[in-house]
């Protein structure tokens, strides 16, 4: 993690990535909430030696990051995206594989409760969505909206849509 002045043009680096349990090999920026503190995923690493990737948080003033949740196959794995946050306070996020499916996740990410929660498994049929590798973006209409690489007719990936309130793609 590093940080970057443009009114000086000062690099100062922060931290390493160099902890397994935490994650390292961060594919998307950092999301600063109303805690004051920094959260992002880690393609890779996890508690346990599993190296399926994690979720963390970088606190700015203690220089300090703490992991928080390990994906472990069937919560999934291997996030290649960042995390957004929800009206409702909370992060959402994707993971590319895992899940019932192996094909992905999209998550709920609870910073209040330190609770993570499943809510959809991509992959469930050959034209399903599959396999998301970016970001999700919030839309003015309170909705999770993200693009997958696979599914759809001929397999060629889909943007697809995802209601907080309803939990429904």
């Amino acid at each position: 993690i590093f940080e970057y002045d443009p009114a000086t043009n000062t690099f100062n680096k922060k931290t390493e990535f160099s902890n397994t349990t935490v994650g390292f090999n961060p594919y998307d920026g950092l999301l600063e909430v109303s805690n004051g503190k920094f959260y992002g995923l880690c393609r890779d690493g996890g508690a346990n030696g599993n190296g399926l990737g994690t979720l963390f948080e970088y606190d700015l003033s203690t220089n300090v990051i703490t992991h928080k949740l390990t994906f472990s196959g069937s919560n999934g794995e291997t996030p290649e995206g960042g995390l957004v946050k929800a009206p409702n306070g909370k992060l959402y996020g994707t993971t590319r594989y895992g899940g019932a499916n192996s094909k992905g996740v999209l998550f709920e990410y609870d910073i209040a409760t330190n609770t993570y929660s499943k809510k959809y498994d991509f992959g469930a049929s050959s034209t399903s969505p599959a396999e998301p590798a970016a970001s999700l973006a919030l839309s003015s209409n309170g909705k999770l909206y993200g693009s997958t690489l696979f599914g759809g007719t001929g397999n060629r990936g889909v943007l697809l849509e995802f209601d907080i309130t309803t939990n429904t793609p």
